[in-house]
């Protein structure tokens, strides 16, 4: 039997809970200050945003929060927007949170834990909506400014049902707003052959020939193509990136979901990049402690008939990339991150890389004078043409 979203046995802290939960903390600092100026007003939205609080922990610690304080023994989503808002409040002229609830136990329990806070910012107002994410997202965000402005958008609901395709993707093709989705893959594994759960599908990616082509779908990025699917889906209608990050349950390798970020910024998916990434096991982009198989690709690979470790790749992508290229470090991690968002470089290990290759010469760094020096994010660097390196290699 189905429980209902009021019903306290889904209010349970777990594990894969505090997992997104560290990324949308970390996410919604690094989105503040990037998109905050004095005469700006944003927007957050969080279309499912529950109690507010949780009933039990399943041994997990609940999450930290950096400026506000809450009665709530779990903080949820709310409180985690709320704070990190208020740490940015000098750089912003008014900020509004939005928070979805259409259950009613839900929804007085969300708004006396709202009321309880203390430290929020005078210029970080809450408004709690009573429509269902769908029912009502088009008439908030009208009444709120429309499409313009920055706004983020946190989608986490129970279940495949409350996200219809079309209305997400009327936000994540809008150019100023970012948005990080909880895609349900492992209810997608489990009923996508079944009948019944045709229409959610369905709804879900938006497309009558969903079973077909998800059939026909070889992974190219992902592990999981039910979620490649859903990222492709969502760029093939006007979203510029996605970016997915799988979660399990904690305790074991099985799958539970992925977190799936769309933006139409560069600086957007790097940001939420490194933030999925620092949150990830092992620095990957994946919350998986329990799965060998999400850890860092250190061991080296046969490519071509030779033995490569993932240094030797990254040098040679990067040499082939910007061949005859002048970029700045920062352009350079930008599009790095864009070509190979489900590598397991950072920005740390490009910048060694490239001080190694200038300290050997294979590239050129003017402002780097000495082999200690920095490499800087404004520092230009100068690649050789293909036919110069091929020349120096076989010299």
């Amino acid at each position: 039997m189905t429980l209902s979203d009021d019903d306290d046995k889904k209010w349970t802290y777990h594990k894969h809970t505090r997992a997104k939960h560290d990324v949308l903390k970390y996410y919604s600092d690094v989105w503040t200050r990037i998109v905050s100026d004095d005469n700006r007003n944003l927007r957050l939205f969080d279309c499912f945003a529950g109690r507010g609080d949780y009933v039990r922990s399943d041994g997990v610690e609940p999450i930290d929060l950096d400026e506000i304080e809450s009665a709530a023994e779990y903080p949820g989503s709310p409180q985690i927007l709320l704070d990190q808002a208020t740490k940015h409040s000098h750089l912003f002229n008014q900020l509004n949170c939005y928070f979805f609830e259409p259950k009613q136990v839900n929804r007085e329990q969300l708004r006396d834990n709202i009321d309880d806070l203390t430290g929020v910012a005078n210029n970080v107002s809450s408004h709690i909506v009573g429509d269902e994410f769908a029912e009502g997202i088009s008439d908030v965000l009208r009444r709120s400014g429309g499409p313009n402005g920055f706004a983020f958008f946190f989608l986490d609901p129970f279940g495949l049902k409350q996200i219809p395709f079309n209305k997400v993707s009327e936000i994540t093709s809008i150019s100023q707003f970012d948005c990080l989705i909880n895609l349900m893959t492992n209810e997608l594994v489990r009923w996508q052959d079944s009948d019944k759960h045709n229409d959610t599908i369905e709804s879900l990616y938006g497309t009558s020939v969903w079973r077909r082509e998800l059939q026909s779908l070889t992974p190219k990025d992902l592990s999981t193509a039910e979620a490649e699917y859903y990222c492709n889906r969502l760029e093939n209608h006007n979203t510029d990136y996605t970016l997915a990050y799988m979660t399990t349950e904690g305790d074991n390798s099985r799958l539970k979901y992925h977190l799936v970020f769309t933006t139409n910024s560069d600086k957007g998916l790097t940001a939420m990049r490194d933030s999925m990434m620092r949150c990830g096991t092992n620095y990957t982009l994946a919350y998986a402690p329990e799965d060998p198989d999400f850890t860092p690709q250190e061991q080296a690979t046969l490519v071509g008939g030779n033995m490569l470790t993932e240094e030797d790749r990254v040098k040679s992508y990067l040499l082939t990339r910007f061949a005859g290229q002048e970029i700045s470090f920062d352009e350079l991690v930008t599009q790095c991150y864009i070509d190979r968002r489900y590598e397991d470089s950072l920005r740390q290990h490009y910048r060694q890389y490239l001080k190694e290759m200038d300290n050997g010469s294979v590239v050129n760094i003017p402002n780097r004078e000495a082999e200690n020096d920095p490499l800087p994010e404004d520092y230009l660097i100068q690649f050789p043409n293909v036919e110069e390196e091929e020349s120096a290699n076989s010299a």
